[in-house]
């Protein structure tokens, strides 16, 4: 009887050590694909100096007078940038689905001057993300979608 309380006892302590563990691995895989994302994103924008360097202080890029299209911006955010420049939102707010800080960063300067706001009903959120039954789609390309959630 004492011989299968310890063997609990031990168990219950093993399965705590390990799930201790886990969550420490867990959270230092977290921090570590948190400095990739953010080591490429001051990557590109280093790359960004450096093409104004070398043309003068100019970047050209395509112009069209109905949509400005930047070839350094990921095509996420310019979607996401040109839907609430037409749809004129009020405010936004993204999904934690959308991984990865250079893409955050990259539709939260885009959408600008529309404010992020955790309140705000229209969530950006990536195409393969769950939704809830009283959100709906409002639009969807390159893997990202509009979604309006009362």
């Amino acid at each position: 009887m004492a011989n299968d309380r310890l063997k609990n006892r031990i168990a219950i302590y093993i399965i705590f050590i390990l799930s201790v563990y886990f969550q420490i691995v867990l959270n230092l895989y977290d921090k570590y694909v948190s400095y990739k994302d953010l080591k490429n994103y001051h990557s590109y924008i280093e790359s960004l100096d450096a093409i104004k360097d070398r043309s003068g202080g100019e970047t050209h890029f395509k112009h069209d007078s109905t949509e400005v299209t930047n070839y350094f911006i990921p095509k996420q955010a310019q979607y996401v940038r040109s839907y609430v420049r037409q749809s004129q939102l009020p405010s936004i707010r993204l999904s934690s689905s959308i991984i990865g800080i250079y893409n955050r960063y990259a539709i939260i300067e885009g959408a600008y001057p529309i404010q992020v706001s955790e309140s705000s009903p229209y969530v950006i959120t990536a195409s393969d993300d769950q939704l809830p039954e009283r959100c709906h789609v409002l639009d969807s390309k390159e893997g990202v979608q509009i979604v309006y959630c009362p």
